[in-house]
Formats: structure tokens, sequence, C-alpha cells
């Protein structure tokens, strides 16, 4: 709308420069609200997690609106006595959702891994030895006969 306000305007006028640095003014207002959003999803993320990894992050200019390649969610006692175990599913797949490429849910007690994936289905290992960085932690190996 107000742009359409600035296109009617003879460039030059003092009609124009008001116009035009509404116009400027409301496009600021958006890009702080959109870099905000971010900001916040990404501290929503970071504090969610139990464990994040993040792959060639440059923080010079700031901090960037990034969500985590890889997460591990290592469901604890306190966890299930909190919390359903469907809401730490809830909470992987909102993980997958904000652009998170793989993460591993690790239930200790019952000794099972869900593996979630960007745009896979959830993948379910009963007693697994070892956990696999795939391609996002290329080379890491995680033996479990550390938790189970």
């Amino acid at each position: 709308m107000l742009q359409r306000r600035l296109a009617s305007k003879n460039k030059g006028s003092n009609n124009y420069e008001k116009a035009r640095k509404k116009v400027e003014k409301q496009h600021n207002h958006i890009a702080f609200k959109r870099k905000d959003y971010h900001l916040k999803l990404a501290h929503k993320v970071c504090d969610m997690a139990d464990s994040i990894f993040l792959e060639d992050i440059d923080l010079r200019q700031g901090f960037p609106p990034i969500s985590p390649d890889f997460v591990i969610e290592l469901v604890s006692p306190s966890d299930l006595k909190n919390q359903r175990y469907e809401d730490l599913q809830a909470k992987m797949q909102e993980y997958l959702d904000n652009g998170v490429k793989l993460g591993w849910l690790i239930e200790p007690s019952a000794k099972t891994v869900e593996i979630y994936r960007l745009e896979q289905p959830v993948e379910i290992l009963n007693n697994p030895q070892t956990l696999s960085g795939e391609a996002i932690l290329p080379g890491f190996v995680w033996d479990l006969g550390e938790i189970f």
C-alpha cells in the first residue's frame, strides 16, 4: 500500500521523499522482525536440545538465522516423568521442521534409538551397538555401550 502511494508521487518532490521514507521505515521494520524471529527460533532450538552440531558457521556478521545440522535428545528418567514420550517425538519432528538434518532420540532404558532425517521416515533401531554421524558428521561413530 505504501509503495503504491510512493509510485503515484512525482520524483524529487517533498511528498515523494516523505513517502519514500515511510516505505524505507516499513521495510526496515519487517527486516528487523524477520531477524528477531530467526534469532528466537535458533535460541529455542539450542535451548531444547541436549546436544547440537553446527557445520561451517561464521559469526563475524553477528548471530545468523540458523538451526543446527544435528541434534541428540537423550531421554532421561526425569524426562519421562515431566513429559510423555510422544512429546519428545514431537520435539524431534519440530527440529526437522526447522531445518535440522539429522536427529537421534535415544532411550537408554528401552535400548532404542529413533533416527530422524530431513524428508525421510523415522528409522527405529533396537539395541544398536553404534551410531554413525552419516554425511553430517563424516567418520563419527558413537559406541552406545557407554549408554546401554
